[in-house]
């Protein structure tokens, strides 16, 4: 079962990010409005980081529900199943073209992108840049997985919390104490780490909030509804005053998000969460991962080529991830399915599980 809205705000995010990079490609309209509330792409990613967070702990605790435990080796090979066919295509298609001629990569990117580090890989070409996102949250899986483990149902909001603290004060004292490391503050996982903690802590407190009265008359107000995106963009716009971004803003918008997001999924009459279930925002959502990928292909302001003009750059980039949805995501999304399916039967012995409040992605 899917669970409302989601697929709406990944069509949000996904939105976000190609605006801020088809601003500046060739024959593009003028975008220099998105940048009154700051870098929209940045922002688009953090939403991304925020709702990987919050489905990451569902599922894990879901698997903790029917099986009595996590396995972390059943868990890593879904995430795969989930994340590597689609980005391999996509890396595979940079390798060719930069065998050809087609376009440069720097050293190491190839190496940095199949490895997942590529957020601690500085400088790299445009065409590998955005796979820093992905390694954030590939090093989140393993890590989070791991600490569920250890830690338990009971202490998951503490390490969620914790986490949250150590985010902003790891920004400020590599920028403090290690100005030569400063080019690593929110790409490092120490350093970005608070918007996967700010959706963990939402999955942790989701039970518990959903039998608290006021805090729902709260969620459910209209002016909670127009205040929450206003107090966003204005979180945003503030990133580059670090002084107060890096202790403070981050995480206080990380948080502001994960309350949209709750408010997006318990709400499903309001007008925002009608919004966000529209099939175009939906089905943007759906395909929001195999076109974060490809749009970088051709969203590329430094090209002179015709196929990164506008609005050729687009329809190839939501072609490209149409393409890569129907004959990669989805088989491979399939076979996913499948074999948990499998997988379940031969590990479990007959007990009963409500998972209606969780939600079924890779």
């Amino acid at each position: 079962m899917r669970i409302p809205s989601l697929d709406g705000l990944r069509g949000v995010s996904i939105l976000l990010v190609l605006l801020a990079h088809l601003a500046g490609t060739r024959h593009a309209p003028n975008l220099a409005w998105i940048h009154s509330v700051g870098d929209v792409g940045n922002l688009g990613v953090r939403v991304f980081f925020v709702v990987s967070g919050f489905l990451m702990t569902l599922l894990l605790e879901r698997e903790r529900d029917s099986r009595g435990r996590i396995s972390m080796s059943a868990f890593l090979k879904r995430r795969a199943t989930r994340i590597l066919p689609a980005f391999g295509a996509y890396l595979c298609a940079i390798a060719v073209l930069s065998a050809a001629g087609c376009l440069a990569l720097r050293r190491g990117d190839l190496l940095a992108s199949a490895t997942f580090t590529m957020n601690y890989h500085i400088p790299r070409s445009w065409y590998v840049g955005h796979l820093w996102s992905l390694s954030v949250e590939a090093q989140f899986y393993v890590g989070w997985a791991l600490v569920s483990i250890l830690a338990g149902r009971s202490r998951m909001r503490l390490v969620a919390i914790a986490a949250l603290v150590f985010a902003p004060a790891s920004r400020v004292a590599i920028y403090v104490f290690a100005p030569h490391w400063r080019w690593i503050i929110s790409e490092a996982l120490p350093t970005i780490i608070d918007p996967l903690a700010a959706g963990s802590l939402l999955a942790t407190l989701q039970p518990r909030l959903a039998r608290h009265a006021t805090y729902l008359r709260f969620l459910r107000s209209t002016a909670t509804g127009v205040a929450l995106p206003v107090i966003v963009l204005a979180l945003n716009a503030t990133t580059p005053h670090i002084a107060f971004s890096y202790p403070a803003g981050e995480t206080l918008m990380n948080l502001v998000i994960a309350l949209g997001i709750h408010r997006a999924i318990t709400c499903p009459a309001t007008a925002a969460a009608r919004f966000l279930n529209a099939k175009a925002f939906a089905g943007m959502g759906a395909i929001s991962y195999s076109l974060y990928l490809w749009q970088q292909l051709f969203l590329d302001r430094e090209s002179a080529a015709a196929t990164a003009a506008f609005p050729v750059n687009v329809a190839l980039a939501i072609g490209m991830a149409l393409l890569s949805y129907r004959y990669v995501e989805r088989p491979a999304l399939a076979f996913g399915r499948r074999f948990g399916r499998t997988e379940h039967r031969a590990s479990t012995h007959g007990g009963r599980t409500d998972l209606r409040a969780y939600v079924a992605v890779g």
